[in-house]
């Protein structure tokens, strides 16, 4: 009877037969750090994905630069009488070729 005197029985030590709390915690203790770990991968795993889909749309989307040189801008007509004076300025756009 010695084992299970009063001081034993109610001491935080003793096991009452439930095994739940102590496998838990023993067995498993890095389970909150393992499902941070995979959430933050995950999601920098989705980042890079949709930083390089993102860079390749915009890139599709240029013109190519080897071709500069040989675009054709839109510049505004100008009427002019017979001395050389603007007399109209037509556009849809007013730009000029600098």
């Amino acid at each position: 009877m010695s084992y299970f005197n009063q001081k034993r029985l109610y001491s935080p030590n003793f096991s009452t037969g439930s095994h739940t709390s102590s496998y838990n915690q023993s067995r498993h203790p890095n389970t909150k750090k393992k499902v941070l770990f995979w959430l933050l991968a995950t999601f920098i795993f989705f980042v890079v994905v949709f930083g390089f889909w993102f860079t390749r749309n915009i890139l599709i989307g240029l013109p190519d630069v080897s071709k500069i040189n040989d675009m054709i801008f839109n510049e505004a007509t100008l009427i002019e009488d017979r001395n050389g004076e603007v007399l109209y300025k037509l556009f849809e756009e007013n730009r000029e070729y600098v």
